[in-house]
């Protein structure tokens, strides 16, 4: 079971009456929405993790045994 929080948070005025209007046609509360789009925005994010393109460098000069790899960086990072 999860246990909640309570919290405030400042939208312009605008926003909460839209927001407003969107849960009472979709017959939520307004805690229920915000609970399922900050749930999908931390999935998102958790999926958009950067990766780290060295690592990545890396990977390549073990996998091929490129021992010029240093004199090439620029052509294989920048395309040159």
């Amino acid at each position: 079971m999860k246990t909640y929080t309570t919290t405030n948070i400042r939208v312009p005025k605008e926003d909460l009456k839209r927001l407003k209007l969107s849960a009472l046609k979709e017959n939520k509360s307004i805690s229920a929405i915000l609970r399922e789009l900050i749930e999908q925005y931390i999935k998102l994010s958790c999926e958009r993790q950067p990766r780290n393109p060295l690592s990545a460098l890396e990977k390549y000069a073990v996998k091929t045994g490129d021992k010029k790899l240093s004199g090439r960086i620029d052509k294989i990072v920048y395309a040159k």
